[in-house]
C-alpha cells in the first residue's frame, strides 16, 4: 500500500465515523461498501469519499517551511526588524526614527553575522583603481558610462559574500509554518488598565 493512500486513509477515518466505521469493517472481514474485500481497494474508496473541506488542510501545509521565513522571523525575535519596516514613520521626525534604526541595525547586523559569517567581497579598498574586467556578473558589476576602450574604473562598493548558512532548523507544526512573530500578550500590573 502506498504512503499517500495511508495517510488518506488517516485522515478519512479523522474526518468521518462512517469511514472509520468501513474501514474497521474491512480490517475485521466483513464486506466493503464497494463489495470488494481488499482492504486496499477499500480504503481507496473510503479516501474518496473523504469530505472536501479536509483536503486543503491537508495539502496547504507542509512538514517544513522556507529558510527564507525562518531567515525574517529570526530578525524579527532578535532585532524586531519587521516591528520597524512595518511601522508607519509618517509621524516621526528623522532623529526618531534613527534612534530607533540603530538599535535594530545593530541586532540584525549581529544576527546576520552569526549566521552567515558576513564579509567583503573583495579586500581592496573603495575608492581603488581597477580594471573593469569581464567577470562573472554576480561578482563585478560594471556601473557608468564606460564610452570608450576605457577599461578602468574605481571601486564604489567592496560587495558582500557569506562564508556560511547556518539559518535556525525550524521545528514548528505545519500549520505555524507562516508564522513570524507570535502574539505578544503581557500579563501582571499592566494587564488590567
Amino acid at each position: 500500500m502506498s504512503i499517500g493512500l495511508a495517510l488518506k486513509a488517516f485522515v478519512a477515518v479523522l474526518s468521518s465515523k462512517e469511514t472509520a466505521q468501513r474501514i474497521r469493517q474491512v480490517f475485521q472481514g466483513g464486506d466493503s461498501p464497494s463489495g470488494s474485500t481488499d482492504p486496499a481497494k477499500s480504503l481507496e474508496h473510503s479516501s474518496a469519499t473523504t469530505s472536501e473541506s479536509v483536503k486543503p488542510a491537508v495539502v496547504a501545509f507542509q512538514s517544513s517551511r522556507s529558510d527564507a521565513l525562518t531567515l525574517l522571523s529570526t530578525l524579527q525575535r532578535e532585532a524586531r526588524f519587521l516591528d520597524l519596516v512595518g511601522e508607519s514613520l509618517d509621524s516621526y521626525d528623522d532623529a526618531q526614527v534613527g534612534a530607533a534604526a540603530r538599535e535594530v541595525i545593530r541586532d540584525c547586523r549581529k544576527s546576520l553575522d552569526r549566521m552567515f559569517a558576513i564579509s567583503s567581497l573583495d579586500d581592496r579598498e573603495e575608492g581603488t583603481t581597477c580594471k573593469a574586467e569581464d567577470t562573472c556578473a554576480l561578482r563585478t558589476r560594471i556601473i557608468g558610462n564606460n564610452s570608450g576602450t576605457n577599461n578602468s574604473g574605481v571601486i564604489v562598493h567592496r560587495g558582500w559574500k557569506a562564508s556560511q548558512c547556518a539559518v535556525p532548523v525550524w521545528t514548528g507544526a505545519g500549520e505555524d509554518q507562516l508564522v513570524l512573530a507570535p502574539v505578544e500578550i503581557e500579563v501582571g500590573s499592566h494587564a488590567n488598565r
